[in-house]
């Protein structure tokens, strides 16, 4: 009966009352009982721990289950939940040398019948196996493993204050989705960290480079003031709202990054570099049309213009290589519209003679779109390749 009770993920507890208590001392309180019956407490998962399991094996993180319960109890549960019914008990861990546990932390799903002590021995063991560790408790005897994790993660509702001491984050719903969301989260603003620095760097490389290369010729391409100019409309509100880009569909479809990877890794120096020469040999040719087609000043407007729209082609390939929609960032529509339109006003207006531009007539516009449409598909394409050459390294979670 209890083997078919923890079949069903029943905790059973075995009720029994004590015939006689005088001679208690001599007998043993486990002696001279008599049974009563059992009773089966069950403490269901939430409707949402199942999506929330097939996420993480999605986005290549592995969840294991460490238990006091038995064996039945936690497979049951286990399969409810879709963690997997690979199993160990504590008492087979006791039989493993050091060599074998190591081996098994490997591919074991549920860890039943473990006592504490053994908790920070098995994390211990995934992160010398090189995992990134997060460990989720609640109770006074959840406070070392807790504190030996990478990541640990206390109950906010039921766990006790030295669990949550022991913490680095407190779970304020004590529901394992929301570990999930806040992962999602977390991939979203690294993801959204490097689109900004990638088209900043891109952009700001591509600025140096057409100022130092036409130097060498004696001319000046653009002048102090358009410089500033470009930086305030590209490098204001265009590129903040890059930072507040929505996740990907495909964020959590992605493996997990190692450990030591940073922001700026061989990926995007490779595309900073090369989109970057890419977009400077494209100005430095709308420049010198400028310069045959109406002199320096007009060849001056057109690569100030030029700048402009080439660095909103840089969000666009970037976001493109996202898989993110045009309109699925409202506000980074509305911040490039609103630089597009001041920039007309600049060339348009009055203000011209301020800056030293002059009004640009059809064919200037068809040379610069020219341009345009040539570097988004030459960054394409580019991206494309680097990404081909230069595969993500992967880490692993627990």
């Amino acid at each position: 009966i209890t083997d078919d009770m923890e079949k069903d993920a029943f905790f059973v507890l075995a009720f029994a009352k004590k015939d006689s208590i005088k001679n208690e001392t001599e007998t043993g309180l486990e002696s001279g009982l008599t049974f009563l019956g059992l009773q089966g407490m069950i403490d269901p998962p939430r409707k949402e721990a199942a999506d929330a399991i097939q996420l993480c094996k999605d986005a290549g993180i592995r969840v294991v289950m460490i238990t006091g319960d038995s064996s039945l109890t936690a497979v049951a549960v286990a399969n409810q939940v879709g963690i997997g019914t690979r199993l160990l008990t504590g008492v087979e861990l006791d039989k493993l040398t050091e060599k074998e546990f190591l081996k098994a932390v490997e591919s074991i799903d549920i860890f039943a019948r473990i006592s504490p002590s053994y908790k920070s021995k098995i994390l211990n063991a995934l992160k010398q196996n090189g995992h990134i560790v997060a460990m989720t408790g609640d109770g006074v005897n959840d406070a070392p493993a807790l504190k030996s994790a990478d990541i640990g993660i206390a109950m906010g509702l039921r766990g006790t204050d030295v669990a949550r001491e022991a913490s680095d984050i407190i779970l304020l719903d004590d529901n394992f989705a929301t570990i999930v969301e806040a992962i999602k989260e977390g991939r979203t603003i690294f993801g959204n960290i490097r689109k900004f620095v990638n088209y900043l760097l891109t952009s700001n490389f591509a600025e140096v480079l057409v100022v130092f290369i036409s130097a060498l010729f004696g001319y000046l391409p653009i002048t102090a003031v358009q410089l500033l100019w470009i930086n305030f409309v590209t490098d204001g509100l265009p590129a903040l709202a890059l930072g507040a880009d929505p996740a990907p569909k495909d964020i959590m479809k992605k493996k997990p990054m190692l450990k030591s990877e940073n922001v700026i890794d061989k990926r995007m120096m490779y595309l900073i570099g090369i989109i970057g020469l890419k977009k400077t040999i494209i100005l430095l040719s709308v420049f010198v049309i400028g310069l045959w087609m109406g002199g320096l000043q007009l060849a001056q407007t057109m690569v100030f213009t030029g700048f402009v729209l080439y660095e909103f082609v840089r969000i666009v390939v970037i976001r493109t290589q996202e898989k993110l929609g045009m309109f699925s960032n409202k506000f980074l529509v509305l911040a490039m519209g609103a630089s597009i339109l001041l920039q007309l006003i600049i060339i348009y207006s009055p203000l011209n003679t301020l800056f030293g531009v002059v009004p640009l007539d059809g064919v200037s516009w068809v040379i610069i779109i020219v341009g345009v449409v040539m570097g988004y598909f030459s960054a394409i394409a580019i991206t494309k390749w680097v990404v081909h050459i230069t595969p993500t390294p992967q880490s692993s979670l627990s």
